[in-house]
């Protein structure tokens, strides 16, 4: 039975002595401190103010102009699509006219025609406003966490492995 024991034990220590050591018991590596965290370049505000005047500017003044210019494209093209409903509308009311006239169409109420030109403008307008506003709540976003990339990442370990790195700023002077 001591044989075993003896057996046991060796074979602990010789499993615990095998294995490297973890991190937290290496000597740390001098590494350069990180930047102070100074917030995003334009507020939060700033930016969904920016993209209610021009959508996509908000974002471009991040630095994600890419997304910027899909909501310039996206906005643009719907306003685009606004007016032109508008002007089907001002046709069919304007056709809507001449018809009554000569008294080919009765009735005071709109036709059927005007009616879902009139819902064409609405579809169109309530979508250009969406966007805008949807616009600007992702440049608020994109504000907001403009330092993303600088305050959480992963990077490869020294054994090869991923790790995760969380700086958090505590505030106060050094």
């Amino acid at each position: 039975m001591d044989r075993v024991r003896t057996a046991i034990v060796v074979g602990a220590c010789a499993l615990l002595l095998s294995t490297p050591a973890l991190n937290g018991q290496q000597e740390p590596v001098d590494q350069p401190e990180s930047p102070e965290f100074e917030g995003p370049p334009v507020s939060p505000r700033g930016a969904f103010l920016r993209s209610l005047v021009l959508p996509g500017w908000g974002q471009a003044h991040v630095g994600a102009y890419g997304r910027g210019a899909v909501y310039f494209t996206l906005t643009s093209s719907s306003l685009w699509m606004t007016w032109v409903a508008r002007r089907e509308l001002e046709d069919a009311r304007a056709e809507q006219d001449r018809l009554r006239e000569p008294g080919a169409i009765e009735g005071e109420d709109d036709t059927e025609f005007v009616q879902a030109r009139a819902r064409q403008f609405e579809d169109w307008a309530a979508l250009t406003v969406f966007l805008m506003f949807f616009s600007g709540a992702d440049a608020y976003v994109a504000a907001y966490l403009s330092d993303f990339d600088e305050r959480i990442g992963v990077q490869r370990g020294p054994d090869g492995s991923l790790q995760l790195q969380v700086n958090i700023p505590l505030g106060g002077p050094r």
